[in-house]
Formats: C-alpha cells, structure tokens, sequence
C-alpha cells in the first residue's frame, strides 16, 4: 500500500501526542500520522521488495506479447535452495522448570503446557505459517507471523453482584502469518524500542459489520480494490461495492497496552479500543520479526536480492546472449543446383535408408562426391563463443553464491576423488556460512511458541487443557499455571529439530552415545564403590556427556536420577559382591590382555608379511599396468598408421578414379569427333555421286543426239553437233 492511501493530516512534527487534538477524532489524527511516517521511513525498502517479488515471480515473461529478454532467474534459484536448508521439519518444544527440582507439581504443570503446545502446533498447521514467513524473510528481508486466541464465550451471572460477565468455555491459540505488505512497526533501532506494531486489514461491509456491529458502513470511505480493478478497462467492476475494500488499520500500542482499530475512511473516531487481549509479557503478538541481515541502526529490513543485483542482471545478459548465438548456430549450407530433388530426397529419408541415385548422378561423380556438390556455413567461431559465455555464466553463479553463502556441498556438487574426510569438511564449513541462519530460524520458532504456551497459560480453561493434554491438574498445578510464575519455565528447541536430520550421522551418533554411557558406567562404577567419586558427581559427568550427543529430553531425564541407575553401587552387600567380581574380572582381564598381546604379536607378524605381499602385489600390478600402457600406446600408434595409410589409399583411390573418370571423358570426346568425321565424309561421298550420275546423264543424252543425226536420212550430209570430251566426260 503505498503512503498516498494513509491520510497525512500533519504536515510538521509533533511534540506531544496531544498535539494531534484532542478527543476520539484527535486519537484517529495521531496514528494516521505515526502510520505515515512508518511508510515513508520504510518507502524505500517496500520498493526494492516490490522489485525482488516481480524479478522471483518472473512476472514481466507472464505476458506472451511482452518481448523480454531472456531471463536467469537465480533469485528463484537461491531461494528454493536456502528455505528447506533453513527449516525442514516442525520444532519439537521442550518446557520445564528453569531450576531442575524434584517438584512434582512443577514437573506436572510442564509437561501439561509441553502437551498443550504440541497439539496446537499440529493443529494450526505451523509449518505453513514458518515457510510463508521464512520466504518472506528470504525475498523481501522481514517475515512475520503473529499468535492469536480464538474461544467461545460462555454468559455467566455472579451471584454476589448479580452482574454478567463472559467466560470461555472453548477455544485455543492461533497463528496467522502476516505478509510484509500489512505489518507496520513504529520507528526504533531495535526490537526492545519498538513503540507499536500494526497489522492492515481489507474488510468487506459484510466483514465490517461483523467485526463492528454498532458501525454504520455507510459512514465509511470505501478506499481500496484490487489492483486490476483499478484500471480504466474496468471501470464497472471498479465501483461495484462487492469487490472494493475499507482499510483497517489494527495497532498494538506499548504505552497504554491498548489494542487501537483505526481505518483511515472513517476519521471521527477509533472502531474499537480494547484493552491488552492477550496478556503477554511482551504486550505484542508477533516475536522479533525474522531477518537474515542484521543493522543495528534501524529496524528497517534489507532485500538481500540488492546485494547481487548487477551479477543477476549480468546473468541475463549472458543468458539473451548464449540464446542469440544457439538461435543463429543452425544447420544451413549450399549445393549444386544440378543435383535437382536428389538431395531434398535424401535429407527427407529416415535412418537406414538408401534413396536412389537420379539425373544428376552424373554430375556428382563429375565433382567428386557429395561432399564437394554441398558446401556448409562455417559454424566453429560462435561455437566457441558459446563455448565461453557458458564459462563465463558459471563464474557470476558462483560470485552470487559467494554473497549468499551457498556452498558447492549444499547443492550436492563434490568431486569423485574427493575422500569423506574432504567432503565433511566442505560440509561443515557449508553449515558454518549458514549457521546463523539456522539460528535466526530457531530463535524465530522458539519465541514464537514462547507466545503461544502464554496465550494457552493465560487464556485456556483447565478443562481445555485436560482435553489436549490427557492430565487432570490438582488445583495447586491450576493456581502455579495461572501465575505470572510462569516465566520462570523454560521453554526451548531441541537443538537441530527444524533442520532435516541426516540419518546416517544420526544411527552413527546414537550408537557412539550408547557405547561411550556404557563404558563410562562401567568404569564409574568401581569408583563409586570405593568413595572416591559421588554418585551426584557421576552423574553430571555423565549428563553433561550426553547433552554433547542431543539425545533429547528423554534420555536427560531418565538419567536424572542416580539413585535409580547407581543404586546397586550404593548397597554394601552388593558392593562386597561388586568388589569380588571385579577382582575375578581383573584376573580374566589380565588373562585375556596377555592372550590379546600374543595375539596381537602374530597378528601384527601377519600383518607385516600380507603387507609385504600387498607391496609386491601392488608393484606388480603397477608394472602389468605400464605394459598394458604401453601396449596401449602402441595399439594406438598403430591404428594412426593404419588410418595414415587407409587415408593415403583413400586419397590414391580418389585420384585414380578421378584420372579414369578423365580418360572416359576424353574418350567420349574422340568418339563424338571420329563420329563427326564419318558424316563429313559420307557427306562428301553422296555429293560426288551426285555430281557423277549428273554427268553421266548429261554424257548420255549429247550421245543420244549424236547418235540420232546419224540415224535420221533428212541430216544426211549434215554437219552433227560438236560434242566436247572432257576427261571427266570421257569417263562417262
């Protein structure tokens, strides 16, 4: 909510509450002004939230028609990473007494309050409610979730006064997480100077109505509706009272521990006054708020994502980059237009299959090959590009995981040749970056059922508490759990309980727990007997091993009593007993350690001779591993020479069916020019045919008139017509 919804009735300071006015409508004055100045102080921080939630929802890609760059989203990355390391499982509560008494009446009340707050924690749901405030803390740097007391009220009459009142008969504690938009906290450098906290509501009429029945909503301005409502486009669901909201502001102030409901539509006077309904010692209803970047300065929250901005925004930059260069790196080339559909034919078939050779198979043995008709783009410069903004692109992941403390050993990165010894070591010093993190989660978990076990104290019946818990307290329990008595419980985590176990260590602890107690008993024991340590002693020794190995309450508790585990110790007759066993074991043992030393001496002979053995063995089979190296080498300098020759084989086979291919040619070509000669000539043969029967015709028919002069009796005497012999005439 943006500080142009809360009323600024005061454009300078105050020096005095008073100074706002005085009266109802003053009061609604001076808190719309304490809820301004909240939001300008925090203005800048709700901004670079905003920013972080947009940049982890990857909200500007959710439109299909917006073009935007590409987008690495390591903020949602970090995030989906750090929560479950954070927090894993549901908080196991332990509440006893600070001072470790033998009171029963105390142990009872305890173990009542541990029980009650069990089942609330099963029944809120109360993972649900540390995950939402966890995210918050992770993306926008403050995560909140405030305890609350839901009951049903019974009408009783005193009879003395006569007068009703109202007691519960049902009810129990509540979470509610509270999102980082709707919580205010007053001006203070650090949580103990915290004024006041608020919490924003968006209540309906009807929900109005409910909440404030002596309310008219009519008296109300109606200032808020959704965001998308909101727009022009809209302007009918924009008015429809269905959808819009009044803002109500609910303030717990520290002062008067007075709870204030203040709506910034209604400025006459407060909806409600109410007096402290909690009863907490610490008045709020939300512990500290959790963060993850400490400023001691001011309570002013910090977005984490600010500090890796410029890497994220370089990742991006990388990532359109590799996206621009893999979208540019295809399969593309040229070919020989003479190969026709031959080649869509073949780049068509599927695996395995052979496409027959068309009208351009001639061409393509001409050219040498398909290898030479298809020419393709070179693509090897931008796949080394590529090759290096990829690298490059891993070193801003790792600075980013450098500020954020996520270690290589967290995302389950380890190099196969590391030993175990080398992989712990990278997972302690992983769990050391986050180890306070850890404990800003734990310390967040325990506070906050630190509240609920004083609510469940404060405000639950006994008869409540005898259904949830399954014990029927005396009336002593009653008046203890009902007293400010109280905060002299501990209430605490069992340390690791919000973290997922790892089960291996865990089977590896408990059994080293379970051998280093019975050893301890055994040589603690003799001691004892003899006076020379007190059972008390022995046992605080012992307790303050065990608490090493976080077995839990119940094995603290249950060697809480030496007189129990240590009695036979502190018997005479079975100390005398005790006494003669261990010498008939000390004799054994002695036995037995000469047996072991014996043994161990020809073990150790053993050992010496197997490892000479495993020496040679291994010198063996190092000298068998450099033949095979070297036969290796010379297998592989074989197949080079053999590939050198297949290569030159190749390339002789190539040339050869080059320099036939050549030859048909030139082949071809004397055929084609004998053939053209062969008709030149028959050509010239018909021709001179031609001119001969032409000739002889000619010779013929002069030698018909000739003869017909001398045939004819009128041309007698007559001179016949010359007729002229040529040689070539006279061959005719």
């Amino acid at each position: 909510m943006s500080s142009s919804n809360l009323q600024d009735p005061m454009a300078h300071a105050l020096d005095a509450p008073e100074d706002a006015g005085v009266g109802p409508e003053g009061d609604v004055q001076r808190w719309m002004a304490e809820l301004t100045l909240a939001e300008r102080q925090e203005n800048q921080w709700r901004k670079e939230a905003r920013m972080a939630v947009k940049r982890y929802r990857a909200e500007r890609r959710l439109d299909p028609d917006h073009q935007a760059p590409p987008l690495f989203n390591i903020l949602y990355s970090n995030i989906q990473t750090l929560a479950p390391a954070l927090y894993g499982q549901t908080p196991r509560p332990d509440i006893r007494r600070r001072h470790a008494d033998e009171d029963p009446i105390t142990r009872t009340v305890a173990e009542t309050l541990e029980r009650a707050v069990n089942w609330h924690i099963e029944s809120v749901d109360f993972d649900e409610q540390i995950k939402n405030a966890l995210h918050d803390a992770l993306l926008t740097g403050r995560g909140a979730v405030r305890v609350g007391f839901k009951a049903d009220f019974d009408v009783l009459v005193d009879p003395a006064t006569e007068e009703s009142f109202e007691t519960p008969i049902q009810g129990q504690a509540t979470l509610q997480y509270v999102p980082w938009e709707d919580l205010r906290i007053g001006p203070a450098r650090t949580w103990a100077e915290v004024p006041w906290v608020a919490f924003r509501h968006q209540l309906t009429r009807a929900e109005l109505k409910q909440a404030f029945p002596h309310l008219k909503s009519d008296d109300l301005t109606f200032t808020y509706a959704p965001e998308k409502w909101n727009r022009a486009d809209d302007e009918d669901l924009r008015q429809a009272d269905l959808f819009r909201r009044a803002t109500v502001w609910e303030i717990w102030d520290l002062e008067t521990r007075q709870v204030r409901f203040i709506c910034p539509g209604y400025i006459k006077a407060p909806l409600r006054v109410m007096e402290d309904p909690l009863g907490l010692e610490g008045f709020f209803p939300i512990p500290r708020p959790m963060r993850f970047m400490r400023d001691t300065s001011s309570m002013i929250p910090m977005v984490e994502y600010g500090q890796y901005r410029d890497q994220a925004r370089e990742l991006d930059r990388l990532t359109g980059r590799i996206n621009r260069i893999i979208e540019s790196i295809r399969f593309r080339g040229i070919y020989d237009p003479t190969l026709g559909e031959d080649l869509e034919n073949v780049l068509d078939a599927s695996d395995g299959t052979l496409v027959p050779a068309g009208d351009g198979a001639t061409a393509l043995l001409a050219q040498g090959g398909l290898s030479n008709a298809i020419w393709m783009l070179p693509t090897e410069s931008a796949a080394a590009v590529l090759a290096q903004l990829y690298g490059q692109r891993e070193m801003v992941k790792n600075e980013v995981w450098e500020i954020t403390g996520i270690a290589d050993i967290l995302r389950g990165v380890t190099q196969p040749n590391e030993t175990a010894r080398a992989q712990s070591i990278k997972a302690n010093f992983a769990s050391m970056r986050i180890q306070e993190r850890q404990k800003e989660v734990a310390r967040y978990c325990r506070d906050l059922i630190k509240l609920m076990a004083e609510v469940i104290a404060e405000q639950l019946p006994a008869e409540r508490l005898t259904e949830m818990s399954g014990i029927v307290l005396p009336p002593p329990a009653l008046k203890l759990l009902g007293s400010q008595q109280l905060r002299d419980y501990r209430i605490d985590i069992e340390t690791d309980s919000t973290m997922m176990a790892d089960e291996l260590a865990d089977r590896e602890s408990v059994t080293t727990a379970l051998t280093s107690v019975v050893s301890y008993l055994t040589g603690a024991t003799p001691l004892i007997t003899a006076g020379v340590l007190t059972p008390d002693g022995a046992m605080k020794m012992l307790l303050a091993a065990v608490r090493r190995f976080r077995l839990g309450r119940d094995v603290e508790e249950a060697l809480d009593d030496p007189s129990k585990m240590l009695q036979s110790a502190m018997n005479p007759e079975k100390a005398q007993q005790m006494q003669q066993m261990q010498m008939h074991a000390a004799v054994q043992t002695a036995q037995t350690q000469a047996q072991l030393q014996a043994q161990a001496t020809q073990m150790e002979a053993q050992n010496a001779q197997r490892k000479a053995q495993l020496e040679a063995m291994q010198l063996q089979l190092k000298m068998e591993q450099v033949a095979l190296e070297r036969q290796k080498l010379m297998v592989k300098a074989q197949e080079v020479a053999r590939d050198q020759q297949e290569a030159v084989a190749e390339a002789h086979q190539a040339q050869a069916e080059q320099a036939e291919a050549e030859r048909k040619t030139v082949e071809s070509i004397e055929a084609a020019r004998l053939a053209e000669a062969e008709q030149a000539e028959a050509e010239r043969a018909a021709v001179q045919q031609a001119q001969a029967e032409a000739m002889r015709q000619q010779v013929l028919q002069e030698k018909t008139q000739q003869h017909a002069y001398h045939e004819d009796p009128a041309m007698v005497g007559v001179e016949p017509p010359y007729v002229r012999l040529t040689p070539e005439r006279e061959a005719y």
